[in-house]
């Protein structure tokens, strides 16, 4: 008796048991349907991330392949044609040399798209979308698209062309950007020219020329002769005009010295001209020969003192020690 009701107690917590695990295990299917179904749903959402993305990528294609310049018009001629009909707004090309000097790099400009007053490229002049068509522009006041010389950069931009209109031309009463746009001088420039010159190569159709302004000539003789003016000069200081025997004198020697010198050098001493570049002992060579010249000079001018003395410049006291009594007067 003992025994079965062991056995039907054992019967009972295995059946519990069971029925336990079977709860579990509906439990973790549920949980496995719900996790499935969130799966499908991340699915469907990727799937849609990657549609959206590919449509995306193929019109951002579209678009590159598409021409940055604006388009003509139809009632508009070529920029060519009207450049070769109408006639140059250049007064000469006296101003003009031959060959631009680009900048240091010759990579291409990395701004594909400009604005309407940008440069497209820091290697030639400012072409600009004004107006509706693509012009090169350049200072109407004085003719220029550089800097000065020894610079000779072009300038950049319309930014680049309001400075200089600013500090070159400082009598103008109106410094406004448009008012310096609206005065420059242009000239027509195709769209292909503006795709090459943007790509960093030289235009076909336009000459690319670096324009000097037409009174630098003037600016740089007016400079020189206001820089020559503050040399100061006899009737300016009295002091450099009153020279005494005595400065005239060592003046001339250490010009008589400077000659000697010059023409020594100038002569090719040891082989070496005054142009070329001297080395240590040609330069002790030269020292040398100035000192033995300097020590002639000097040898001579104390020979020439003691043999003929200076009587032009004597005190009274010098007077009177270098008179005779057989010359005196007696009162």
């Amino acid at each position: 008796m003992e025994a079965l009701r062991q056995f039907y107690g054992e019967v009972s917590r295995l059946t519990a048991e069971a029925d336990l695990l079977k709860r579990e295990r509906e439990r973790i299917d549920l949980q496995m349907t719900d996790l499935s179904k969130a799966r499908d749903k991340v699915n469907r959402d990727l799937a849609q991330i990657e549609s959206q993305s590919l449509d995306l990528a193929k019109e951002y294609a579209a678009r590159a392949q598409q021409p940055t310049t604006p388009p003509l018009s139809d009632d508009t001629p070529p920029p060519s044609t009207t450049a070769n009909k109408q006639p140059s707004l250049e007064i000469d090309s006296d101003h003009i040399t031959a060959t631009p000097r680009s900048r240091s790099d010759a990579t291409p400009a990395t701004n594909t798209v400009p604005t309407e007053l940008d440069i497209i490229h820091d290697n030639f002049p400012t072409v600009v979308f004004l107006d509706g068509a693509w012009s090169e522009i350049w200072c109407g006041r004085c003719g220029t698209n550089c800097r000065a010389p020894p610079h000779k950069l072009f300038i950049t931009g319309a930014d680049g062309l309001h400075k200089h209109w600013c500090r070159i031309h400082k009598d103008e009463l109106i410094k406004t950007l448009d008012h310096a746009i609206g005065a420059a001088r242009r000239r027509l420039v195709s769209a292909t020219d503006v795709e090459r010159m943007r790509a960093g190569e030289p235009p076909l159709e336009v000459a690319i020329t670096m324009r000097l302004a037409d009174d630098l000539v003037q600016r740089k003789a007016a400079a020189l002769a206001a820089k020559t003016s503050k040399i100061p000069t006899p009737n300016d200081s009295p002091e450099l005009g009153r020279a005494t025997p005595d400065t005239a004198t060592n003046g001339s020697r250490s010009l008589k010295r400077k000659e000697v010198a010059e023409d020594t050098a100038g002569s090719g001493l040891h082989g070496v001209g005054s142009t070329g570049k001297m080395t240590t002992y040609e330069q002790f060579q030269k020292v040398e020969a100035e000192a033995k010249v300097g020590g002639a000079l000097e040898a001579k001018r104390r020979r020439t003192s003691v043999e003929h003395p200076n009587f032009t410049n004597r005190s009274p006291e010098e007077d009177e020690e270098l008179q005779d009594p057989s010359w005196s007067v007696e009162g």
